[in-house]
């Protein structure tokens, strides 16, 4: 009678965490962004859709991958500082330029969060956004920025940007000749002295 107690036990055991694990995962599908979980020997112990989506691999093809076999040698030994720094119990933050599965240029924001338990790095989170919106946004910013300062640089008229403290916080090179001094020791002068 106690054995089959126990078995009842066990089984029910198994059932409330195949559904904490289902649920996990449903829960985890929805982050916009690759979650997962690598254990100290580089081994995929879960996986949210994004990963196979990114990767181009079912969630059963990534689970119990090696993290080197699922970045590929390259991108593997780019992420391997954070990795041995995840490994070695350090929370590691990092942008990376990256090729997707699809063959399109892309940028990601990761954190890997060691997971540690009495004083044992057990393996690490890894945590993933995709940012490449934002950062071809911050490229073409820089673009814009880069083209109007070509442009001001070239009008010979004397151009100064002055903030709300009256402190010069741009002069182009107009400015600079009009007022016989370099452009660069302007700034930071206020526009009253």
């Amino acid at each position: 009678i106690q054995l089959e107690a126990y078995i009842a036990q066990s089984k029910q055991l198994e059932e409330k965490l195949i559904e904490q694990n289902n649920f996990i995962q449903k829960v985890t599908n929805f982050i916009p962004g690759m979650v997962g979980y690598w254990t100290s020997d580089l081994l995929n112990a879960f996986a949210n859709i994004t990963y196979s989506e990114w990767f181009g691999k079912t969630q059963d093809e990534i689970h119990g991958i090696h993290i080197r076999d699922l970045l590929g040698a390259e991108l593997f030994s780019k992420n391997e500082f954070y990795i041995k720094g995840a490994l070695a119990g350090e929370v590691q933050r990092f942008e990376r330029e990256i090729l997707k599965s699809n063959g399109k240029l892309g940028y990601t924001w990761a954190q890997y969060i060691p997971d540690i338990a009495n004083g044992v790095v057990k393996g690490f989170i890894v945590l993933v956004t995709d940012v490449t919106e934002l950062k071809l946004a911050e490229i073409s910013l820089i673009e814009a920025q880069n083209k109007l300062n070509e442009i001001l640089e070239s009008i010979p008229q004397g151009i100064v940007e002055i903030n709300l403290r009256g402190e010069i916080i741009y002069a182009n090179r107009g400015a600079g000749k009009i007022l016989d001094i370099h452009e660069t020791e302007i700034a930071g002068k206020y526009f009253n002295s």
